[in-house]
């Protein structure tokens, strides 16, 4: 196995409208991935038979509840030796993996990776409020899974995603990760161009918020932990 070997990871469900660009976006890479794995959790529609269309691309099917735990689970069947995330109505642009495993490479100290993204309204959508219009087609902080590139053995030092998290498990990741020591770089450049269509989870600001405000409280109270444990030594 190449020594930067990269496992793509795609969480599916209903995703027959997007996941195929989604998948033909990773293929373009510039450095290609080892494997493509998407992990279908429990669609009704299409997705496995355009899915099954793409020739060498791994289809998983699973009834996994949510998004979080399908990703884990394709992380546990995957392997490369760096793993990368991308939703099924995201877009990678063709030089992402080349440009973070070259950061990694230079930066042996960051366990993880970041670019920038662009967020993008399918046609005919209306702008959800939570939305800024100075926002849209703008080179922002990509945290988000769809940006991400993370060092496997990092990934496992995160403890991986809570999968009794609905929509904030990647929230939680990004926490967990700071407070177990990885660090988190990021590159300068757009690499994934994030589609708004009207049935994002992020739609649901209600449990997003709610969750968000466990991940928050959770971390709070496990760093509060780690300090007293720290004044006892």
């Amino acid at each position: 196995m190449n020594e930067l070997s990269v496992s793509v990871i795609i969480p599916a469900y209903n995703g027959e409208l997007y996941i195929c660009e989604a998948i033909e976006s990773a293929l373009r890479q510039t450095i290609k991935p080892l494997e493509i794995l998407v992990v279908d959790n429990g669609s009704s529609d299409r997705t496995e038979s355009f899915v099954s269309k793409f020739h060498g691309v791994r289809y998983i099917r699973t009834e996994t509840a949510n998004v979080g735990a399908a990703r884990q689970l394709g992380v546990n069947q995957s392997l490369g030796n760096f793993v990368a995330f991308l939703d099924q109505d995201d877009v990678w642009l063709a030089h992402k993996t080349e440009m973070q495993l070259d950061y990694l490479n230079k930066n042996p100290d960051k366990g993880a990776v970041i670019g920038l993204q662009s967020i993008f309204l399918e046609p005919g959508v209306d702008k959800p409020h939570w939305l800024k219009e100075s926002f849209i087609r703008r080179a922002l902080p990509g945290y988000l899974p769809s940006a991400l590139m993370v060092r496997r053995d990092m990934f496992n030092a995160s403890g991986g995603f809570d999968t009794n998290f609905l929509m904030a498990s990647d929230v939680d990741w990004f926490f967990n990760a700071h407070q177990n020591g990885v660090s988190v770089g990021m590159v300068d450049c757009v690499v994934v161009e994030k589609r708004i269509h009207g049935h994002n989870d992020s739609y649901n600001v209600s449990k997003s918020q709610n969750e968000i405000l466990r991940v928050i409280k959770r971390s709070l109270i496990l760093r509060r932990e780690k300090n007293e444990q720290f004044s006892k030594n």
